[in-house]
């Protein structure tokens, strides 16, 4: 089974403490059932 794509362009910010994120623009929670999602940034 291939996962669902998901494409959009964001711009990557900057988190405290190091790392990064970028705002997805749909409801995580719904569509992942959780509230944090790795992404592949290109």
């Amino acid at each position: 089974m291939n996962p669902k794509l998901y494409e959009f362009d964001a711009v990557i910010q900057p988190a405290d403490k190091g790392g990064a994120y970028v705002i997805f623009p749909y409801d995580i929670r719904s569509e992942f059932g959780r509230g944090r999602v790795k992404v592949h940034a290109t």
